[in-house]
């Protein structure tokens, strides 16, 4: 009897900056262990914005970290902000891995990613973060609008876009969303990769547009 191919249960999260990820990303460890994976030990130093802007090189050697600590491993990545960054510029260094899960990436909306960078790629986007506008406008640094615009460059079938319609930088894991981010996670990285943000979401949106439509007929 054949025996079958094991699912990929490894899974790598990399926070942002101002941060130990405890508040936003490294979230996901506990529903990530109950349903059964088990998270890679790679941890992002926490960095200030300054750091960041006055030396990128800093972040390519921890990219080069990441790389060298995969070794022929393939695992899922989780990442916000500037981990995503990370993951990016790990990637362009050797880097491969399963399912990615973008949220607010602060990198290129329209730069090519590696042929064997990942499998798949969900671009989680909103065109409400404004830390990612300020940041994609500073001169001679490679933060861009990916997490701000989502993904348009050369055509990728293996990336899907999701817009995360008026959410904040930091508000996907405040308690109002982050249930059905994480559910949404976890669907993704089973290869159930859903099509649009979750319906609570769009509720939520949807809830808001008679109000603003009231709003702006009082304005005019």
């Amino acid at each position: 009897m054949a025996s079958q191919v094991q699912p990929n249960r490894s899974v790598v999260l990399l926070h942002g900056i101002r941060t130990t990820g405890k508040l936003n990303v490294l979230r996901f460890e506990k529903p990530l262990q109950e349903a059964g994976y088990h998270i890679h030990p790679f941890d992002l130093p926490f960095t200030f914005f300054r750091e960041t802007v006055l030396n990128p090189r800093a972040d390519r050697e921890r990219a080069a970290e990441l790389a060298a600590s995969l070794q022929d491993r393939r695992p899922h990545l989780i990442a916000h902000s500037n981990g995503a960054r990370v993951a990016c510029l790990a990637m362009e260094q050797g880097a491969q891995f399963d399912t990615v899960i973008f949220f607010a990436p602060a990198w290129s909306s329209t730069k090519r990613f590696p042929k064997n960078g990942f499998k798949r790629l969900i671009v989680i986007h909103s065109n409400a973060d404004m830390p990612l506008r300020l940041g994609g406008m500073i001169p001679g640094h490679d933060f861009g609008w990916l997490g701000l615009r989502g993904y348009h460059g050369p055509s990728d079938a293996r990336i899907r876009n999701i817009p995360a319609t008026g959410t904040a930088h930091m508000a996907y894991f405040q308690d109002a969303q982050w249930q059905r981010w994480s559910r949404f996670a976890l669907k993704a990285l089973a290869d159930d990769v859903p099509k649009s943000e979750p319906r609570e979401n769009m509720a939520r949106v949807a809830a808001m547009l008679p109000r603003l439509s009231l709003t702006a007929t009082i304005t005019h």
